[in-house]
């Protein structure tokens, strides 16, 4: 399930990381270049992030984010051997951020304290920090990270409802719109408000005839292809997609079938 995430992460934070820095830091971020480094080392897995920022005070230097849906024994040990590996290849001031965004509450070390020097990064836990913050924006890649924040005195039901409203006013088209309740629909699971998400689901779905629109259906079997691409588990793309499970067994029969010619 952790590699689903990380897909939805990945996709939608492009867009919006130098908005997301400004709102979890005390850096006011206005110029930022996504980096594909090549480190001369391999590491168990990628970095998930990491642009070169230009701040509003004209200083330059590195960020490094990951985004966690679990604890994570090694990720100190990991985080500081990116560290050394991102600053041998910029040279640049570099500063590394742990977005958490699992159930579980989460109490790792940060620090690695040696003879001669420390090292730390800063942990993020997105469980800290109010829902509105991201549901004021206009948006709908940094909307959705509204799921997974706090939700104060705020009844969850109230909240995805407004979730739902926002994304609805904001979005170009009812096909980008399905795109991103699905995407909703997946990060509800760190929050166990499926059930929440689906309920209001539905309503919209009555609203907007989305079941219907043969470009919608169009788009869930594109989904559903490229979910079995990644080897993602037929209930799971069910749920997800709202397509029978038959269908997405004929799908996957048209896969193997062009694999072997």
């Amino acid at each position: 399930m952790a590699n689903e995430y990380d897909k939805i992460i990945k996709e939608n934070l492009q867009s919006v990381i130098l908005r997301l820095i400004s709102k979890t830091t005390d850096v006011e971020a206005v110029e930022g270049e996504i980096l594909y480094p090549e480190l001369h080392y391999t590491l168990e897995r990628e970095a998930d992030f990491i642009e070169r920022i230009k701040t509003s005070d004209g200083q330059t230097f590195i960020f490094h984010l990951e985004f966690q849906t679990a604890s994570d024994k090694g990720m100190l040990e990991r985080m500081f051997a990116y560290a050394g590996l991102i600053y041998q290849t910029y040279r640049l001031p570099l500063r590394q951020l742990v977005f958490y965004i699992g159930k579980a509450p989460v109490n790792k070390p940060t620090a690695l304290r040696m003879p001669k020097f420390e090292y730390h990064y800063e942990l993020i836990n997105l469980q800290q920090i109010p829902y509105e913050t991201f549901l004021q924006s206009d948006i709908p890649e940094e909307v959705l990270l509204a799921i997974l924040c706090n939700f104060g005195q705020s009844r969850a039901e109230v909240v995805v409802e407004q979730i739902f409203h926002k994304l609805r006013d904001i979005n170009e088209s009812d096909l980008r719109l399905m795109r991103h309740i699905r995407q909703l629909d997946m990060l509800s699971l760190l929050r166990n408000l499926q059930s929440v998400v689906l309920q209001n689901e539905r309503k919209m779905a009555l609203t907007l005839d989305i079941n219907n629109d043969l470009r919608v259906q169009e788009a869930k079997r594109e989904m559903a292809i490229a979910m079995l691409k990644e080897g993602i588990n037929i209930e799971i793309i069910s749920r997800i997609t709202q397509l029978p499970p038959s269908v997405i067994d004929e799908l996957q029969i048209k896969l193997q079938a062009k694999k072997k010619k």
